[in-house]
């Protein structure tokens, strides 16, 4: 079975891993899961349903944990190791002994310690996605992903557009399909 095929079961699952080059005692390990998307109030279900498109129903989110390196020996054959085209999948289940999650908050804060994060952008015209804060101002949004024992429960912000016009809007859809 194939990192994408274990994917559809909605587990964690680990996708690579490396030497922290900052720390050589700690591995990071990227960890990946499919998710729904947040698409209540929003056309973009029925958008993707006509459009024959059923895997917009779902986003994979990331997140990376580090590990002491010689815990991290003990569950892995080999570091570094990459499993996104080819590999065994590994269950972060199986590592942890319990459930674990991929935990989704946006907000519209950079976090504190990244010195490279941006906001969401959309991937098919690289614009910034952006939604309205508690006093209704147009702010670009920022994802938060976090490694958590048991279920998530995610915090999505709205997505808006700047113009409302039909057309603004049917081509931000159709450049999110």
């Amino acid at each position: 079975m194939t990192l994408n095929e274990a994917l559809l079961d909605g587990r964690v699952y680990i996708r690579k891993a490396w030497i922290n080059s900052h720390n050589p005692n700690q591995v990071a390990v990227q960890f990946i899961q499919e998710i729904p998307r947040d698409l209540q109030g929003t056309p973009q279900n029925l958008i993707s349903l006509a459009q024959g498109n059923e895997s917009f129903n779902t986003q994979r989110v990331v997140t990376i944990f580090s590990f002491r390196k010689d815990i991290a020996e003990k569950h892995f054959k080999q570091i570094p190791f990459d499993n996104s085209e080819k590999g065994e999948p590994i269950c972060a289940d199986d590592i942890f002994g319990c459930k674990v999650s991929i935990q989704v908050v946006e907000n519209f804060t950079k976090h504190p310690k990244s010195l490279k994060q941006e906001p969401k952008k959309n991937p098919a015209n690289n614009r910034l996605i952006k939604g309205r804060d508690v006093d209704g101002k147009l702010k670009p949004i920022y994802r938060h992903t976090t490694l958590i024992q048991g279920h998530a429960n995610h915090k999505f912000i709205k997505a808006e557009y700047e113009s409302y016009t039909e057309e603004g809007v049917a081509n931000d859809i159709a450049d999110s399909l």
